[in-house]
């Protein structure tokens, strides 16, 4: 069970971010822009406390549906990628 409730791995010059990191239950914050990154794990969209995530400045093409129909999000951050589209929150109110 990890207490981690924020994890900033911006600017490492990482170009895969592990599934396992939807295991972190606690984490609200996550910082992983400035990064090469051209995928996300869709994993991260188990994070059902996650509040706030920077992906700019990285080499994104898409972003999991799963992340953006988090019911804890609130802030999403993405520019700065090469995306074509971004999925459309489909949250049922």
């Amino acid at each position: 069970l990890s207490l981690l409730e924020i994890l900033d791995a911006s600017y490492n010059k990482l170009t895969v971010v592990p599934p396992e990191l939807g295991q972190l239950a606690s984490l609200l914050e996550l910082d992983l822009g400035g990064n090469q990154l051209t995928t996300i794990p869709v994993e991260l969209g188990n994070l059902s406390k996650l509040k706030f995530v920077n992906l700019c400045k990285n080499q994104l093409k898409a972003i999991p549906t799963e992340l953006v129909n988090m019911s804890s999000l609130e802030q999403l951050h993405v520019c700065d990628n090469q995306l074509t589209s971004v999925p459309a929150e489909s949250r049922q109110q």
